[in-house]
């Protein structure tokens, strides 16, 4: 297989030569991103924009910068790929990277794909969505927000998404298993890389890099997989043969252990490290509930847009974790005036207290129970009335049913 690479024709060195090289600088992030940084600066402002995005790291993939970065490395590696190959000409080196250049390129997409699904098989990548969630009205979601909480309340289908990755990743550790990996995971990215574009999520370099990447390792097995899409005889698969010196066989045997073991541990010990850090657990307090405001001791505005007597109050049912800090109580609060406000809360059962934080505005009120089952709420300011709503939550209580008699589309 080595003598058979070496006699490609120019282009497909050349090609070779430019995937590799690109595939190299993205992964690696350029290596180190201070110099591209610069360069995609002057880029930015060549068109058009005279800065970019300064917000530092916060989940986007899709950046401008993110963007620029790619296409300097796409010409980075174009100059370095015509550098090699004058230098190489029709020599044998490319040839021999052929295969360790196809093994890496596994372990890259198998570190990915293995990552990617653990997050799915623990729910933590799109949790079951809470109250707050519940309570905001479908048509202020945003398309991801729409996508996170259709695929949230079916753990069914993420955890079946999940294990579709996590299989295919590690299908493509072995090199005997690879091409199943390479197209179960091409498959897989495919969906990945549409549900990205369907509902603008910003992951559309990476998702669509790694299907790409999926593709390509599949390149070495096109002849085997084109006869048996014809009927016809499927050749042996054919790899290089081991070195011949017992060190270096030696040295084969170790970096390929050390790696598979690094990606076979590393993404699960990640995933479970940030779910303990930062994932999602029922809320202890026994306020936890979404509320409808009967009566507001604050006077009514006849200007409709000035009211800000309060209409409904969430308190949402999860403690979320924030790293080393205490874990954070969301909660939502409605105006009259149609103002949605999103903060957290505190509740004090010792005091009976709660404390909302609501875009700056801290404030705590007495809370009891009257008669009726109601929520009352006292501050220095305020007296409020709130009746529980139950409805609201049928998204996340409808559960799964074999027999329907009639659909239930709401």
């Amino acid at each position: 297989m080595t003598a058979t690479l070496a006699h490609w024709p120019l282009w497909k060195l050349f090609l070779f030569r430019w995937a590799a090289l690109y595939g190299l600088l993205f992964f690696s992030g350029g290596f180190w991103n201070r110099p591209w940084h610069s360069l995609a600066v002057w880029a930015a402002k060549l068109w058009g924009h005279d800065l970019l995005a300064q917000s530092g790291p916060n989940g986007s993939g899709d950046t401008l910068e993110n963007y620029i970065f790619c296409a300097l490395w796409l010409v980075a590696a174009l100059l370095l790929a015509l550098i090699w190959s004058l230098i190489e000409r029709r020599g044998t080196f490319t040839g021999k990277l052929a295969w360790p250049a196809h093994t890496l390129l596994r372990y890259v997409l198998g570190w990915y794909l293995l990552y990617y699904g653990w997050s799915k098989v623990f729910q933590s990548q799109m949790p079951l969505p809470d109250l707050v969630q519940l309570a905001k009205p479908l048509g202020e979601k945003s398309p991801m927000g729409l996508l996170w909480t259709m695929v949230g309340v079916s753990p069914l289908y993420q955890i079946a998404g999940g294990w579709a990755e996590v299989v295919s990743g590690l299908l493509l550790l072995f090199r005997r298993t690879s091409l199943l990996g390479a197209a179960l995971g091409a498959g897989v990215m495919a969906y990945v890389f549409l549900l990205n574009l369907s509902f603008d999520v910003p992951v559309k370099l990476l998702s669509g890099h790694l299907l790409l990447y999926c593709l390509l390792t599949l390149v070495p097995f096109l002849p085997r997989l084109w006869a048996f899409i014809r009927g016809g005889s499927v050749p042996a698969m054919t790899y290089p043969a081991p070195p011949q010196q017992p060190v270096w066989r030696w040295v084969g045997w170790v970096w390929r252990v050390l790696a598979l073991g690094i990606i076979l541990v590393l993404p699960f010990q990640q995933v479970r490290q940030a779910h303990k850090l930062y994932g999602d657990w029922p809320s202890s307090s026994k306020l936890v509930g979404i509320y409808q405001v009967q009566t507001d001791s604050v006077a009514p505005n006849q200007d409709m847009s000035f009211d800000v007597r309060w209409h409904t109050l969430v308190i949402g049912d999860r403690e979320y974790g924030n790293g080393n800090q205490p874990p954070v109580r969301r909660a939502a609060l409605t105006l009259v005036n149609g103002t949605r406000t999103l903060g957290n809360y505190q509740d004090d059962p010792k005091t009976s207290t709660l404390t909302l934080f609501m875009s700056g505005n801290n404030e705590a009120y007495q809370y009891s129970h009257n008669g009726f089952g109601d929520l009352v709420l006292k501050s220095a300011t305020r007296q409020l009335v709130l009746t529980p709503k139950p409805e609201g939550t049928l998204l996340t209580t409808r559960g799964f049913h074999w027999v329907n008699e009639r659909p239930l589309n709401r």
